[in-house]
């Protein structure tokens, strides 16, 4: 396919994606790129604290998420779990027994609309609350999506990037680009509340993300623009600017909280 404008290029793709949808159901960011400058280091790994087996190796990663300030973490609300109790930092190529990169979560907080739908979550946003990390955190953007259709974004997620099960819990942070499209209309598409897509470019078709990046941000112009959130004909994400207000009522009240709460 040559990139001829980038109009043609939305047209044709979306009908694309749509035709190779099973395909695309693949570990992770395939053919994405490691961090290996250290680009993101505020993106962080939700992790359990008794690993789950999985093709018979034992696997801790469960999903990704920003760190946002020195006490929170935003990802996807369906993150949220109750076993996963960790969020793992730093360098991930350390054997996790070696590393002591970890802090405790203390509280999930999912958005009070969320609703798990028939392919992915209605308001999938979240805010985990931690112990602190003192490292630099990641700036959310107010942009509106609808501005940047035709755009270029970037993700980032530590879910699977291997076939190699046993080198999971090791695997670098992996990003990928892809454009920034209207979300298209259609009988299967179950997209509820604020939602922003996102298909793979011409040069990097190949790319996709998929299980474990799940809550990873997404980038434009260097802030988070949105968290991972499903995977249907095209990618589906939670874009960050409508819930603004919520992140930061919820951070300050229940700052507040834990701060009276340790006084005592």
């Amino acid at each position: 396919m040559q990139c001829v404008t980038v109009a043609t290029f939305l047209t044709i793709y979306v009908v694309v994606m749509i035709a190779k949808v099973n395909s695309l159901i693949k570990f992770r960011v395939t053919g994405g790129e490691d961090d290996t400058d250290g680009e993101f280091p505020f993106v962080v790994s939700l992790q359990y604290k008794e690993p789950k087996i999985f093709k018979g190796y034992a696997v801790y990663r469960a999903c990704t998420g920003t760190l946002i300030a020195h006490d929170w973490v935003l990802t996807a609300a369906h993150c949220m779990n109750p076993d996963i109790k960790l969020v793992r930092y730093g360098n991930m190529s350390i054997p996790r027994n070696e590393s002591q990169s970890f802090k405790e979560i203390v509280k999930m907080i999912p958005h009070p609309s969320y609703r798990l739908t028939n392919i992915h979550g209605m308001d999938d946003i979240g805010l985990i609350m931690i112990q602190k990390i003192q490292m630099a955190v990641g700036k959310l953007s107010a942009i509106d999506s609808k501005t940047i259709q035709g755009m270029k974004a970037r993700y980032a997620g530590f879910g699977f990037s291997t076939t190699n099960i046993s080198a999971y819990d090791t695997a670098p942070l992996q990003l990928g680009e892809g454009l920034v499209v209207n979300c298209p209309t259609m009988s299967n598409y179950r997209a509820h509340g604020p939602h922003l897509c996102i298909v793979p470019t011409c040069s990097r078709k190949d790319e996709g993300w998929a299980a474990g990046d799940s809550g990873g941000p997404i980038f434009f112009d260097g802030k988070i623009i949105a968290v991972i959130s499903a995977r249907d004909q095209i990618g589906i994400f939670t874009p960050v600017s409508p819930y603004l207000d919520w992140i930061r009522d919820t951070m300050i009240a229940n700052t507040y909280v834990r701060r009276v709460r340790d006084d005592k």
